[in-house]
């Protein structure tokens, strides 16, 4: 028991620095907030890491320690998940096999397909990596002091989930706090093995010098966090971001595979760079530029195509919203999306190229249904209905290059069937037809007067439409409308000319006002079909705004009254096509869709259809790590290396007698004693003991073996010498006297300065 009091007594303060390691690692997972439960997970670590410290300061083997770790995890897990979470179970004979069945259950969708949304799971799998954090760190801190295997472990998971968590919560504090913790730690365990030397070989030291190291550790880590604040983003040209992309697909499998098993945690979007807000403005002239934004490829051209991104339901002076609603998460296992079911659609695929960098938004023709990526849903709950979906995110980053494939309603409705529709529109859809006081009379009379001879509500869109097509001049330079007038009744009597946001909201205005419910919907269009490839190229030039208005069999359907843009070409009379068919059993395929070469893309080489060139793009590397975060972690692996490199030219220079004698000069200058070339080997050493009395007898002794080696007729040292065991005494007298020759300097040039 003294013993063990005594080591606990020696070792206490890299012992608190090893167990605040793992906690802040654990406590940057809380905050985070994946699930509910994760707390659990501060009561596992200071566990795991007191049993770790009993085995680490017991006679156990490695082997043997971590057999008992593994026991006291399996107890402790089920105990404290089975207390705090199952708790509704009122035996325990019946939690435990409760929590055992979960695992088999999740084992077996791991193996077989399958989703999992039981949160359980994922608290019990941390807890456990959490566990061997704790055990080991214990380990590597009292048993072999290999501070790195503390440090690297829980430093990865920490930077990870700060790597991939996109939410409100500032978690790069945790990991700043990380990163001081690491150097406080490294100093200590540094001190502490100097101390234990110093005492076995009698060494005086000042208890001070525990301050000086923790001074020096603190300092050195906030200037490293001050530093990492200033310095710029990084450019990166598409080389190094196609190089980057090489893993996609792997990378891709593994994060389908992980939404699969654990699709209960939470997830916050990530930044992206994508066009489309969730509000459109009236405003002034637009610029946009021709970059490149996607292909989309089809198995034939279609007879009009829009690439969906978002549509909006409110209007008022002059500004479009997109509804609010819930954010749901939808995975590819879960097959095709809950929508309505209307009449003349048609399911079809399209296998999408992205080419902007860090892209966020899944594009199809409307309205999607499906992807082979995980994705976000921006949906509205309707009574009696499936929910509203207005827009469709990818959960994960989509890079330059990558490839996903989408699948949509393709609406294939005649204008026969459009014209004779029914007018029963659900209650839900008062929403589409509400207008702000703010539209004026005239717009409303000239909706009135513009289909005066119809009476159905496709043939009033359609002569809405072409009466937009006919008067207003398409020009996207157009001054900002004045702010005492509707935008709306500005183009249409004032200015008579505006571009697609203009046309759009004109003619939504003027439908609702007749009843019709309608919105406007944001994208692209079509873009240039290539037809040896089959592909629609999409470049910022086609982003663009259209109108759909509600057919309550036929569902939402497109209109076209902006004059640059062909109208949608429709089947004049009978029916458009079959009902859309029941969502099939198993999802879309998932990968990174048709591998499609450049021959593959454009046989016969037609020079107006190469493949792109990937524009430079700037790459921020704040979109997806702080720099503080990143250069943090690098000066770790640095101070890592150094320390590495370090040792391996202490052991080749501490194995070898000439060069051990070589190192006692090159500390002679370091400590600044005045040693020439001139001098011989005792000469030498007196003028080293003069500035080191402490040190005497291993100068002596290395000193005396290196005259013997080199200048005696034999050339043998003595048989009971130890280059090492003299060098493991010298080398902490030397580390001192140089510390606090540094101290000394930075108090003088301190007490000049002040």
């Amino acid at each position: 028991m003294t013993k063990l009091l005594h080591l606990l007594r020696e070792n206490w303060l890299p012992m608190v620095g090893g167990l605040s390691l793992v906690l802040l690692a654990a406590l940057g997972i809380v905050r985070a907030d994946l699930t509910d439960g994760m707390s659990v997970l501060l009561w596992i670590v200071p566990i795991s890491f007191l049993m770790g410290s009993l085995l680490a300061l017991s006679v156990f083997s490695r082997r043997t320690a971590i057999l008992f770790s593994l026991v006291y995890a399996g107890f402790f897990i089920f105990i404290i998940v089975g207390a705090t979470h199952v708790s509704e179970i009122t035996t325990w004979n019946e939690r435990i096999i409760h929590l055992i069945n979960l695992q088999a259950d999740w084992v077996s969708k791991l193996f077989n397909g399958g989703t999992s949304r039981e949160p359980i799971i994922f608290i019990m799998h941390t807890s456990a990596v959490f566990w061997i954090m704790g055990h080991s760190a214990a380990w590597w801190t009292l048993r072999s002091e290999k501070i790195w295997r503390v440090v690297i472990p829980s430093g990865i998971v920490l930077l990870s989930v700060v790597y991939y968590y996109f939410g409100p919560r500032p978690l790069w504090l945790w990991l700043a706090m990380y990163v001081i913790a690491s150097f406080l730690f490294i100093a200590f365990n540094w001190l502490n093995q100097q101390q234990k030397q110093w005492r076995q070989n009698h060494v005086y030291f000042e208890r001070r010098v525990g301050l000086n190291v923790a001074g020096a550790g603190l300092v050195l880590a906030l200037a490293t966090l001050t530093i990492a604040w200033q310095v710029p983003t990084l450019e990166a040209n598409s080389t190094v971001t196609t190089a980057l992309d090489s893993t996609t697909p792997a990378w891709q499998q593994f994060q389908n595979t992980w939404t699969r098993l654990f699709s209960s945690l939470r997830t916050h979007s990530a930044p992206t760079n994508d066009t489309f807000a969730d509000s459109l403005t009236l405003g002034g002239a637009r610029n946009v530029g021709e970059s490149l934004v996607m292909d989309v490829f089809v198995e034939e051209k279609l007879p009009y195509a829009y690439w969906h991104a978002i549509s909006y339901e409110t209007y008022q002076d002059g500004l479009w919203q997109s509804p609010d609603g819930n954010q749901v998460e939808h995975i590819p296992d879960d097959g095709f999306l809950d929508m309505p079911s209307f009449d003349s659609r048609t399911v079809i695929t399209q296998t999408v190229r992205n080419y902007l960098p860090s892209a966020g938004q899944i594009y199809g023709m409307p309205d999607i249904i499906g992807s082979d990526r995980q994705m976000f849903l921006t949906s509205r709950p309707l009574p009696g209905q499936p929910d509203q979906i207005n827009m469709v995110r990818s959960k994960y980053v989509l890079q330059q290059g990558e490839v996903y494939n989408s699948a949509s309603q393709f609406s294939t409705a005649s204008e026969f069937e459009l014209r004779n529709a029914r007018e029963n529109y659900p209650e839900w859809t008062e929403n589409y037809v509400a207008l702000p006081d703010s539209v004026t009379q005239r717009t409303r009379d000239l909706a009135e007067e513009i289909t005066a001879p119809h009476d159905n509500p496709y043939d009033q869109a359609i002569a809405i439409q072409n009466y937009l097509r006919e008067n207003i001049t398409y020009n996207d330079q157009i001054p900002t409308p004045p702010d005492n007038i509707d935008p709306v009744d500005y183009v249409l009597f004032e200015f008579s000319e505006g571009y697609c946001n203009y046309y759009s909201s004109a003619m939504v205005v003027m439908l609702r006002h007749l009843g019709i419910p309608s919105r406007p919907a944001s994208g692209f269009a079509a873009g240039e079909f290539i037809e040896d490839a089959n592909l629609y190229r999409v470049r910022l030039q086609d982003a663009h705004t259209w109108v759909e208005a509600y057919f309550p069999e036929y569902g939402w359907i497109q209109f076209e009254p902006t004059s640059s843009i062909a109208v949608p070409i429709r089947p004049e009379g009978g029916l458009g096509g079959s009902n859309i068919p029941e969502p099939p059993p198993v999802p879309l395929d998932q990968g990174e869709g048709p591998n499609f070469g450049e021959d593959e893309l454009f046989p016969g080489g037609d020079s107006s259809g190469a493949f792109p060139e990937l524009e430079p793009t700037t790459f921020n590397i704040s979109q997806y790590l702080s720099l503080p975060v990143f250069l943090s972690a690098l000066l770790i692996l640095v101070v890592g290396s150094t320390y590495v490199y370090t040792s391996i030219n202490n052991f080749r220079a501490e194995s070898d007698l000439n060069q051990s004698y070589a190192r006692l000069g090159v500390w002679g200058d370091r400590l600044g004693a005045s040693i020439s070339p001139a001098q011989t080997p005792t000469e030498r050493a007196k003028v080293m003991i003069e500035v080191l009395p402490s040190a005497q007898k291993p100068i002596d002794t290395v000193t005396e073996q290196f005259i013997v080696s080199r200048y005696s007729q034999q050339q043998q040292t003595d048989p009971n010498f130890d280059l090492k065991s003299e060098w493991k005494e010298l080398r902490p007298m030397l580390n001192k006297k140089w510390v606090n020759q540094r101290v000394q300097a930075v108090r003088r040039w301190r007490n000049r300065l002040f």
